[in-house]
């Protein structure tokens, strides 16, 4: 039908319809999220050539982009996608998403969220005990 969203195919984690997302069966919501970060975080470090944590050390566009920490940096990822947080360190470039709401907004608001847990190996690990 015109304007309804169907669901069709196959999806990953169990998850096999809109309402099974709606309900958070099986904490799917979680592994979607663990998902996104781990895979943005993955496009930001290679596409810079360094790790999360020391984005900040290597790409200062300016003075204030030295206050942005990993779950900051995440975060606008999380916004306006991976690659307008890589315009924003190489460039200085700020994006805004649909609502007019900029990257460097969002960045702030979740400066320092639990900064020493957000690597690689422990967000694999965070998806790998959601699955058991």
């Amino acid at each position: 039908r015109k304007g309804k969203n169907e669901w069709k195919g196959k999806f990953k984690n169990g998850l096999h319809s809109y309402k099974d997302l709606k309900k958070d069966k099986d904490g799917i919501q979680d592994k979607i999220i663990m998902e996104a970060f781990l895979m943005n975080k993955e496009i930001i470090e290679k596409k810079l050539k360094v790790n999360i944590a020391d984005i900040r050390k290597e790409y200062s566009v300016n003075k204030k982009s030295k206050k942005y920490t990993a779950s900051s940096i995440l975060a606008g990822a999380h916004l306006c996608g991976p690659y307008a947080v890589i315009d924003f360190f190489k460039e200085g470039e700020v994006t805004k998403d649909e609502n007019r709401t900029k990257i460097t907004t969002y960045m702030n608001e979740f400066r320092g969220y639990g900064d020493s847990s957000v690597t690689k190996h422990k967000l694999k690990k965070a998806l790998e005990k959601m699955e058991d």
